[in-house]
């Protein structure tokens, strides 16, 4: 039996507990007083994060060191020193919350990622090595937009062998400059606007932005403390020409429902590269090509272009049609066939060029000019077919050729079906 000093210092322990943990019994007694409203069961199993319970465990358990390390005392001691400090202090918590409020909505989850890479590619007609690190700021707002920057962007290309029949057969010079070693470092970022994730089985629109700019900061160190390797007219750091050059790209889509699953989707892109200063070319990689399951389906990827330059696909061992520029528009009605099986069909229009009129580097044929552009677009249709497995949509696009500006003049345009005429892709996603 509990006497009564027993009973006394059992109630005065548990005050000072109280006082204590104020935080904790609080919590403990909303969540004794919730059980009275919803009775526990299994389901409150299912209530638990443990994620989230983890990591406020270790935030906890960091707190709680550097409290013992006495951090938060000697800070708190250095901010409330003098009387005008302590006011100025006071002042900005009060006004904290205020601003922040106001200022909350353009700052939402924002991330810090580091990213590296290591890719090594063994081709019939190359082999290299790709080395990459990016260090990124992504943040996104409350409604439809999001950001990225990435001050660090560093790319390593080690061209370690190519075949020289290949290499011979590049009667473009440009490309051929895209097949060296090159250290690309640079600064790059991206702008997103998507309202399709907060209204699904609704209109929606999706906006891409991507800028980024190469070897700017080497290339001003290396002016001021160097001079360009021996015998060459380029600067290399570790024995490796390092590139110079800016790209940006534009993609703007809209999706428009006309039922439960039927929607028209078309899509317009732009984009463009400029190489200057410590290069004569952008980077194999940074090239714009058409073709392929994502655009210009009538054609498989790297076969059309660059403008109406003359190719024959009998004679072609390597695709390598690239560009410094590109265009395309696409547009494709979507409906259900049964079930998960879904189909499309679709028109494709677009091409790639190079800008600049260097005949030494590429024909002339190859050179965007505004005046007679539209002579040189491709065009295709096709149709296609998707599985929705809820995770992911399973894609097989038919594309069948209508112009194709790479053929010989008066050939162009395609009037007798062929099977060398279409292209079959396979896709993962919807193309846009």
């Amino acid at each position: 039996m509990w006497t009564k000093m027993g009973k006394s210092r059992v109630c005065s322990e548990l005050g000072r507990f109280a006082k204590r943990e104020a935080v904790l019994c609080i919590a403990f007694f909303c969540a004794v007083v919730s059980m009275l409203f919803v009775p526990p069961d299994r389901a409150y199993l299912g209530y638990l994060d443990i994620r989230v319970l983890a990591l406020l465990f270790c935030l906890m358990m960091v707190v709680a060191g550097l409290e013992e390390t006495g951090l938060f005392q000697v800070l708190a001691q250095r901010l409330l020193v003098g009387r005008k400090r302590f006011r100025i202090l006071s002042l900005a918590l009060v006004l904290l919350p205020f601003f922040s409020s106001r200022y909350r909505p353009s700052l939402v989850t924002p991330r810090t990622r580091l990213e590296l890479s290591f890719n090594y590619q063994d081709r019939p007609y190359y082999r290299r090595t790709l080395t990459s690190m990016t260090w990124t700021y992504s943040w996104s707002n409350e409604k439809y937009s999001s950001f990225a920057v990435r001050p660090v962007d560093l790319n390593l290309v080690d061209m370690s062998y190519i075949n020289q029949d290949f290499f011979e057969k590049l009667q473009n010079l440009y490309l051929r400059n895209s097949y060296t070693s090159q250290l690309v470092a640079g600064i790059s970022g991206s702008y997103t606007y998507n309202n399709q994730l907060k209204n699904p089985g609704r209109n929606a629109t999706l906006v891409r932005f991507n800028w980024e700019t190469a070897g700017n900061l080497i290339g001003g160190l290396e002016h001021l403390f160097s001079s360009p390797a021996k015998g060459k007219d380029y600067y290399e750091i570790f024995g490796i020409q390092y590139s110079q050059y800016f790209r940006v790209d534009l993609s703007a889509s809209r999706k428009i429902m006309l039922g439960e699953k039927t929607a028209i989707a078309g899509r317009l892109y732009a984009g463009c590269g400029l190489a200057y200063g410590n290069s004569t070319s952008i980077p194999f990689d940074r090239l714009f090509y058409c073709g392929g399951s994502n655009g210009m389906r009538g054609w498989i990827p790297r076969m059309l272009g660059p403008g109406s330059v003359p190719v024959d696909p009998d004679k072609v061992t390597y695709p390598v049609q690239l560009g410094d520029m590109k265009l395309e528009a696409n547009l494709e009605f979507r409906f259900p066939i049964w079930g998960i099986f879904h189909g499309a069909t679709f028109f494709d229009v677009g091409n790639i060029w190079f800008m600049g009129n260097s005949a030494e580097e590429y024909p002339p044929e190859a050179v965007f000019h505004i005046r007679d552009f539209y002579k040189q677009l491709g065009f295709n249709t096709g149709l296609g077919i998707r599985l929705d497995i809820k995770f992911a949509v399973l894609r097989l696009d038919w594309g069948i050729q209508l112009h194709n500006p790479n053929n010989p003049a008066g050939k162009r345009w395609i009037h007798d079906f062929k099977w060398s005429n279409t292209a079959l892709n396979f896709g993962v996603g919807y193309p846009f």
